[in-house]
């Protein structure tokens, strides 16, 4: 047997193992994006918020080819708030800098409805500044990210934000490197 073969090999193993070893917590699928495996809940529902459709796009591609989730989006702040009261997302990745509505008055408003207040979202921006991530963790934003941040650090946020939103154990420790970490893709404008 090659290096080649015997890596692949062990590979599926581990997947299958892990798979096992976390079964008691739910439904799980194993994802395997550049290099990388991430454990998650299988077909979540994510809204992505964003007024520029590039990030958009990237974002729903990105999500979709990699995880399978269920992406819904929004170009602006109020049809962002509606679409998120309407269909209830298991999670909510806004943009702060848009028309109708920013960021922080969209992540206000989720978080003020008892009927959406529950709902974790995650602010990536291409605005960072401390204000902004001190009004982000006020109304209890539960990431703030910066659209320079690397596909894996996005991704490996979203699968520790979905995880503890359903109450497993599975964490960001979930994510196993089998090539370089410093890899990046940003979503800046």
């Amino acid at each position: 047997m090659d290096s080649h073969t015997l890596r692949l090999h062990c590979k599926n193993l581990l997947i299958s193992n892990m798979l096992r070893r976390f079964r008691p917590f739910g439904t799980l699928g194993a994802i395997i994006t550049d290099g990388r495996i991430i454990m998650t809940s299988v077909m979540s529902t994510i809204a992505v918020i964003d007024d520029d459709p590039r990030i958009r796009e990237t974002l729903t591609s990105m999500i979709s080819a990699s995880s399978g989730h269920n992406v819904l989006c929004a170009s602006d702040g109020r049809s962002g708030l509606s679409l998120v009261c309407r269909e209830k997302p298991d999670i909510v990745i806004l943009d702060i800098e848009m028309p109708e509505m920013n960021g922080l008055q969209v992540l206000e408003s989720i978080k003020e409805n008892p009927e959406t207040f529950c709902i974790p979202v995650i602010m990536l921006t291409g605005a960072d500044s401390p204000e902004n991530a001190e009004a982000s963790s006020y109304w209890y934003a539960d990431a703030y990210l910066t659209k320079s941040c690397s596909r894996q650090k996005l991704m490996a946020t979203i699968c520790s934000t979905l995880s503890y939103r359903r109450g497993s154990r599975l964490t960001a420790e979930a994510v196993f490197a089998f090539k370089g970490a410093d890899e990046k893709t940003t979503f800046e404008h």
